[in-house]
């Protein structure tokens, strides 16, 4: 038949034999009309040839009589007819059939003229289509409709002739999509749906969507597709397409494949590439399954199976992988011995790979084949050398003792791209074979010297070597008698691009494990080797305290190894910054943890090497790609702020993103002169003599402000050496010196990028030149010949004061001095990590007297800083007064900070005293001075007198800015301190030297009181209720002077002057 439905529109008939021609007569008679009313020998000749085809079928005489009809004018006396029903029941109810037929359709029908009856048919199916309920979006079974014509089996015969010619008739009133809907309401749709669907070519995809979607609720319009499906290959193959499409009726579908299109490989494979969900819904045990799964095997695995390509077999084992594992199928013991037996012989990757799937995927392999046959198959697959890195891992994963195998799961979906499932009980069995007899643990250790570096490895390569490594030294397959690890490490670190991938920094992690319980048998990178990744020319200080072993072999490898003249690229520094601080971090837990084996601890990578790499700069690569960084920014981030706090303090970290605004919003940057673009060698040029032409130097100053900090970093020696000596001269001292000012500006920017080399730098050229003395007089002078000796970072974080040491013109100008804060805060914070280091490991020993003076000396060390810099706020002889209130409120922002930090220190300072003259100075520009007034009654208890001298000064200016109920308590302690000095014993009692104790000499407690007696108007003039009691206090001093101090005039000078400003500020009481 499929010949015949093939050859309809050739109009050649004659391979028709029996009644083949008559399911499609209504379509053969249309067409022969049609030839018949066109002009031409040919057209004639074929109509004729159609007419002799048909003389033997006698329902011909029927159609042409239906063909014969008056269309129009039935359709439209339909129209007028029906157009004043409201939707009437059936067309027997109508005005038209009541008054022919009484109401009586089906006897109308047998007495009608053929044109009556097919008035009748259109009248009926009109009234059929306008009570079927519209398609909704759910599907619904739709209601029956009674018809004693429709439903009639005596006139299905005749109907099913007549229908196609009542649609193709009257295609405007009856759409043949709709009717087709509405047909299956009827008991006879099955007959009725074929008949249009045969003779209807153009309505034939309507009519098969219709089936689809109504064999939801119908079991037996899925026989009217099969019958479809045999009319032709054609048919079948659309057919199967839209079930496909709409995801309906698998089993039909297969059926399909299996007796008409016989593509079974193609067809499982498609859909288990595009919806294996769908393929998984198939019930195991129906026989069309079975049927299939025949079918498919007997064209997969002929009996020939010797001369099968490559590519047969690889879609063998992947349609029999994708039908066990999704689909459930199960699989007779020939069939999988087969299978076996193509895959151990293949000399193919791929096939390898799908057979090692096959092994894994199968149910109870092991019992569908023996067990020996199984182990033989993957021995030659490892004789082979094929699929050798998936067999390596897979014998890694059978040792990591998960009951569930997550990881070789995964590695089997993500080969074969199905979300197959694995049967528990069948891949155990698998995985003690490969833990036992393929790859014991040995064997893992020795396939660790063959593993392949990949090239360009990234987070879209698939690169199953690292997964090997990582789970080799997860589960401790690999220690300390594979002592190449670390250069596969290497290796692989230097091939990384962007994206990262996810498994490098766990992989470098493990690493960094097992060199901390390896007892010192595995060698980790050496220094050399890492600052050549950094395109560092290694020199003594880097290279000292590195862990390093020169005598090993390793180190004759490392030594080999070829690496970019230049440094490696960027994600391969980020990977080595990455391993040396996770290196470092855990060097000290691990001396945190066993203190008693201190000895064979390997050493730490030097502070010397870690200061040597951009640290800051690889931290900004990875945030500013943070997707191609994602598995390592966060952790990379936690590191740098275990060991570089400094360089993650808030207010770099705000500076820098206020520089990288500004920078977005001046992103032209001035041209110099002749519209060149800024070079090194133009700025050098520009920057030669600032004191001659500061114009020049000015506008080369702006072209390098609206530089970005990446295009900034190469100008930072030009700056330095041209401007930072010359700038101290005099005729710069100028606060708002324009060159000044955009230097330090360029320096700040600088300082975000690159802080450590920046400071450095800073640091050597502002030491104080052999005919000057250092700042601070009360500092040691260094000996001449070590005036310039180079510093370096680990000097400078052991000894941060040595910042302060610099030239004495430094501290002339405020903006100098802001760059100086900003270096010596960045050292203190890398010199308290490292003592804080430091007093950790000495506890963990059990030497809480070594941590007790690490933590004074943190204390001490920072206390020195606050004094130097108080110290500073003094000023320089001739200092410009608006220099000076610039430089002390820089310095008291230092301060206050530091306070903050440690409000232990707030004491600690003032116990210790500084300049009477800055007691105001502080008071004003620190806030956190306030808590001065906890402690201020300790402090005036104090035995020495310039300590209560300096006491007495300092509350008395708190008072007066904090008037509250505290400082209340303490000016009354003030002034009962004071009054212990009323019994003053007589000038000849006592000595003229001065005390220490409560009641001094004459001479010195006189000297005492005039000093402190300006304390108390600040007193009064905070708390007024106080006055009383200071001029009681007065008018008793006052007498005191007068008798037995009277030597001294200065006091009652002092005493007098006191009284009257109280008295003229507070109350009126005469002396």
């Amino acid at each position: 038949m499929s010949s015949v439905y093939d050859v309809l529109g050739s109009d050649d008939l004659s391979c028709a034999r029996g009644d083949e021609l008559r399911p499609f007569l209504p379509y053969v008679v249309a067409r022969q009309r049609a030839l018949e009313q066109q002009h031409g020998g040919a057209a004639a000749e074929r109509a004729e040839a159609l007419g002799a085809a048909l003389l033997q079928y006698p329902h011909v005489e029927w159609l042409e009589e239906y063909m014969r009809a008056d269309a129009a004018g039935i359709a439209r006396d339909l129209c007028a007819e029906l157009g004043t029903c409201a939707a009437p029941q059936s067309y027997a109810q109508s005005r038209y059939a009541g008054e022919c037929w009484r109401g009586d359709l089906a006897r109308g029908f047998e007495q009608a003229p053929r044109c009556g009856r097919l008035r009748l048919l259109a009248g009926e199916l009109v009234c059929l289509l306008r009570s079927t309920p519209p398609a909704g979006a759910a599907a619904r079974p739709l209601p029956p409709y009674e018809s004693d014509l429709l439903n009639e089996p005596m006139y299905k015969e005749e109907l099913c002739v007549a229908l196609p010619v009542a649609l193709a008739r009257f295609s405007s009133l009856l759409p043949l999509r709709a009717v087709s809907r509405a047909l299956l309401r009827v008991s006879q749709a099955c007959a009725f749906l074929f008949c249009v669907a045969a003779n209807t070519p153009s309505g034939f995809a309507d009519v098969v969507s219709v089936l689809i979607e109504g064999s939801e609720f119908n079991d037996s319009l899925q026989s009217v597709l099969g019958e479809l499906g045999k009319l032709s290959e054609r048919c079948a193959l659309f057919i199967r397409s839209a079930l496909v499409e709409q995801r309906k009726l698998l089993p039909l579908a297969l059926a399909l494949t299996i007796d008409h299109l016989h593509d079974e490989v193609v067809f499982v494979t498609g859909l288990l590439r595009s919806d294996p969900k769908w393929l998984a819904t198939l019930p195991p045990e129906s026989p069309g399954v079975a049927r299939f799964h025949d079918a498919l095997m007997s064209r997969l695995l002929p009996e020939d199976t010797v001369c099968n390509p490559a590519v047969m077999v690889n879609a063998a084992l992947f349609a029999v992988c994708g039908l066990v594992g999704v689909a459930r199928l199960q699989l007779a013991p020939a069939h999988a011995s087969r299978l076996l037996r193509l895959a151990s012989r293949t000399t193919s990757q791929r096939t390898a790979k799908l057979g090692l799937c096959f092994v894994l995927t199968c149910p109870d392999i092991t019992s569908v084949c023996s067990q020996a046959e199984v182990t033989e198959c993957l021995r030659q697959l490892m004789a082979g050398g094929l699929a050798s890195e998936m067999l390596f891992l897979i014998g890694i994963h059978a040792h990591s003792g998960d009951p569930r195998f997550t990881q070789i799961v995964n590695l089997v979906q993500k080969t074969l791209d199905l979300p197959v499932e694995i049967d528990m009980a069948s891949i155990a069995k698998i995985c003690t074979i490969f833990s036992t007899e393929l790859f014991t643990e040995a064997t893992l250790a020795e396939q660790v010297e063959k593993l392949p570096v990949c090239s360009n490895l990234s987070a879209e390569s698939y690169s199953p070597v690292v997964g090997c490594v990582y789970h080799l030294l997860r589960s401790g397959i690999v220690n300390a008698s594979v002592n190449s690890i670390g250069r596969w490490v290497l290796a692989q670190v230097l091939e990384c691009v962007l994206p990262l991938h996810p498994l490098m920094p766990q992989v470098i992690f493990q690493f960094v494990k097992l060199l901390h319980n390896c007892d010192g048998k595995v060698d980790p990178i050496p220094t050399e080797t890492i600052l050549q990744v950094f395109g560092i020319v290694p020199d003594g200080g880097a290279r000292r305290g590195g862990p390093q072993r020169s005598g090993s072999a390793a180190a004759t490898w490392w030594s080999a190894m070829r690496l970019p003249a230049g440094g490696a690229p960027v994600p391969a520094q980020v990977l080595i910054l990455y391993y040396v601080l996770q290196y470092n971090e855990q060097n000290l837990a691990y001396r945190l943890r066993n203190p008693a084996k201190k000895a064979s601890c390997p050493r730490e990578y030097s502070p010397a090497l870690l200061y040597s790499i951009p640290v800051k700069h690889l931290l900004a690569q990875a945030q500013a790609y943070e997707k191609s960084y994602a598995t390592t920014t966060l952790q990379l981030l936690s590191l740098v702020a275990s060991q570089f706090p400094q360089l993650l303090e808030p207010a770099i970290l705000l500076e820098e993103l206020e520089y990288k605004a500004n920078t977005q919003s001046n992103t032209e940057a001035e041209l110099p002169e002749g519209g060149s673009t800024v070079t090194v060698t133009g700025i050098s040029e520009a920057l030669r003599d600032p004191v001659a032409s500061p114009t020049r130097a000015h506008n080369a100053l702006s072209q390098l402000e609206g530089l970005s900090l990446a295009e900034l970093t190469p100008f930072t020696d030009v700056l330095l050496d041209s401007l930072l000596p010359t700038l101290l001269k005099p005729e710069f001292e100028d606060e708002k010196h324009h060159v000044v000012r955009r230097f330090v500006s360029l320096w700040e920017k600088l300082f975000t990028q690159r802080p450590w080399e920046l400071c450095l730098r800073t640091i050597n050229l502002l030491q104080p030149p052999p005919q000057l003395p250092p700042m601070h007089a009360l500092q040691p002078q260094q000996p001449r010949q070590q005036q310039h000796q180079q510093l370096e970072h680990t000097g400078i974080v052991s000894d941060p004061l040595v910042i302060l040491r610099c030239d004495a013109r430094v501290y002339r100008s405020a903006l100098f001095v802001r760059i100086l804060l900003k270096i010596i805060a960045l050292y203190l914070t890398a010199s308290r990590k490292s003592l804080l280091t430091q007093a950790l490991v000495a506890s963990a020993e059990g030497s809480s007297a070594r941590q007790e003076e690490l933590s004074t000396l943190a204390l001490a060390q920072d206390s020195a800083v606050v004094q130097l810099l108080l110290e500073a706020c003094l000023g320089a002889p001739g200092m410009d007064p608006g220099a000076l209130e610039e430089l002390r409120t820089h310095v008291c922002r230092f301060v206050h900070q530091m306070f903050i930090d440690n409000p232990l220190m707030i004491k600690l300072v003032h116990f210790q005293g500084y300049s009477e003259a800055l007691v105001p100075v502080t008071v004003e520009g620190v806030p956190s001075l306030h808590v001065c007034l906890d402690f201020l009654p300790e402090l005036l208890a104090q035995q020495q007198l310039e300590k209560v001298l300096f006491a007495v000064h300092l509350a008395s200016h708190l008072v007066q800015k904090y008037p509250v109920p505290k400082s209340l308590a303490v000016a009354r302690a003030v002034l009962q301190r004071l009054q212990n000095y009323h019994c003053l014993p007589p000038a000849s009692e006592g000595n003229d030297s001065g005390s220490g104790g409560g009641s001094g000499s004459g001479s010195g407690a006189a000297q005492f009181l005039v000093w402190t007696l300006p304390a108390l108007e600040r007193l009064c003039a905070a708390f007024p209720v106080l006055a009383e009691d200071c001029l009681v206090f007065l008018l008793e001093l006052g007498e005191i002077a007068k008798g037995e101090l009277g030597r001294d005039t200065s006091l009652a000078k002092a005493v007098r002057a006191t009284y009257d400003h109280i008295t003229a500020a507070v109350v009126e009481i005469p002396l």
